[in-house]
């Protein structure tokens, strides 16, 4: 209740405020990962319709801006909790085909995480696992490990079946010692 409470001030706070443009979409996606993680995925609805990303029964095919990447990425954790699987699928493939052709590797990473969710979602475990692997592979380097574990126990599960990956093993039991003792 407090946390909601204080999510409902940030957001009034944002609305009230005129923050840059872009801490301000940061922010409004903070908003929505967490009203997500609630199931409020109708509050999540109309702010992607406000913003012209999303409309009903209508999922967007055009070029990805820069600057509104952090809406896309919540338009795709939208479809992701929505159990849109394939649709998110082609959303994460085009957001990761442009994050790696700019050498964005976290962008990468996180949309590797999501793409793995989208296919465990359509119970392909080989496919959830191989580009969980991935992601593990190319955050190794610099360490990331925040991508993995808000996304909770859903890529904890996928990172189990990782360990065993010789280009990932080492890292993928990193990860899950970060996630805790269950794992």
């Amino acid at each position: 209740e407090k946390a909601q409470a204080l999510m409902r001030t940030a957001d009034q706070f944002n609305r009230d405020c005129r923050f840059y443009p872009m801490n301000a979409l940061w922010m409004e996606a903070a908003l929505d990962r967490f009203w997500l993680s609630l199931g409020s995925q109708e509050r999540v609805s109309q702010r992607l319709q406000a913003a012209g990303i999303y409309a009903a029964g209508v999922h967007p095919t055009d070029d990805i801006p820069y600057l509104r990447e952090t809406q896309y990425l919540t338009f795709l954790r939208w479809l992701l909790a929505r159990g849109e699987f394939a649709a998110a699928l082609d959303l994460a493939k085009r957001m990761l085909q442009k994050a790696k052709a700019d050498g964005r590797i976290l962008r990468a990473v996180e949309l590797l995480v999501l793409q793995s969710l989208a296919y465990q979602g359509k119970k392909d475990i080989s496919a959830a696992e191989s580009t969980l692997a991935e992601a593990v592979s190319l955050a190794q380097p610099e360490g990331y490990q925040r991508v993995f574990l808000d996304e909770g126990e859903r890529v904890g599960r996928l990172l189990y079946l990782v360990k065993s990956k010789p280009n990932a093993a080492g890292y993928a039991r990193e990860l899950l010692d970060a996630f805790g003792p269950d794992y």
